[in-house]
């Protein structure tokens, strides 16, 4: 492979790697942009920007009646039954779920050839795809691990606090959350072993309490208020107010975060 060959790969993976992520901030909550509306947006800067390329290089702009029927059903098909609706559903789902989906999309290609063309695909093929497939999936591990606002739900949120050593936990970290302070996972070791606390993080990821980054061997953690906050108003302040005053009845651990 060339040096052009290898440009256009690094184009692919920039732009198309972006794309779910741009999508999910695009339609977000707050962000102003009705899905449908924000890709064919999208669609109409590209075709123009298409158009003026065609007309500076001295292309013909006159499509025959058969390339308008094309162009038709490639607009309802891909565009709004493809990326229109994907739009539509990182509304609510993770960029990182929509990435592995469409990422999959050569999986289900090769497998409607094999049959149509009858002819078994490589084992090159079927390499090249799965290690794709994983690239994609290890990209986004971190985001899938999170749910996301519209899953949390109630009752796993205070079946997980019943428990004291993960409700002293929030409990700490709503004591440095106005500081917009993210703690570590180091500094809760005197709550319990290394072990028992990984699966109490687990937990608390799981339910939608906490939310963690992972920066070289240090693992951060900080509670998702504004997501809690959106899904049950009041929620979480009640129960740390309430935690805050029982806090010797319930044993709760307190400590010192460490520099």
């Amino acid at each position: 492979m060339n040096v052009r060959g290898l440009a256009h790969l690094l184009i692919v993976y920039v732009v198309w790697g972006s794309t779910y992520l741009a999508i999910r901030i695009a339609v977000r909550e707050g962000s102003g942009f009705p899905p449908f509306y924000m890709a064919g947006t999208r669609i109409i800067i590209a075709s123009c920007i298409l158009f003026l390329l065609c007309k500076v290089r001295g292309k013909s702009l006159k499509p025959t009646q058969r390339d308008w029927y094309v162009f038709a059903a490639s607009g309802v098909l891909l565009w709004f039954g493809g990326n229109g609706l994907v739009s539509w559903a990182e509304m609510r789902a993770a960029s990182g779920y929509a990435a592995i989906l469409v990422g999959s999309q050569p999986l289900y290609t090769m497998s409607l050839e094999s049959v149509i063309d009858r002819r078994r695909p490589t084992w090159r093929m079927i390499a090249a795809l799965v290690i794709g497939l994983t690239g994609i999936v290890v990209l986004n591990y971190q985001v899938l691990q999170n749910p996301t606002r519209d899953q949390i739900e109630l009752p796993d949120v205070l079946d997980c606090l019943s428990d004291p050593t993960r409700l002293a936990i929030v409990y700490n970290l709503a004591k440095h959350d106005q500081a917009a302070t993210e703690l570590r996972c180091g500094d809760f070791n005197a709550f319990s072993g290394k072990s028992n606390l990984a699966y109490h993080f687990a937990k608390l990821r799981q339910s939608g309490l906490i939310q963690t980054r992972v920066v070289g061997t240090t693992r951060y953690m900080k509670l998702r208020r504004k997501d809690l906050d959106a899904r049950f108003p009041g929620l979480l302040d009640a129960l740390i107010k309430s935690a805050t005053r029982d806090a010797d009845r319930l044993r709760l651990r307190d400590y010192d975060v460490a520099d």
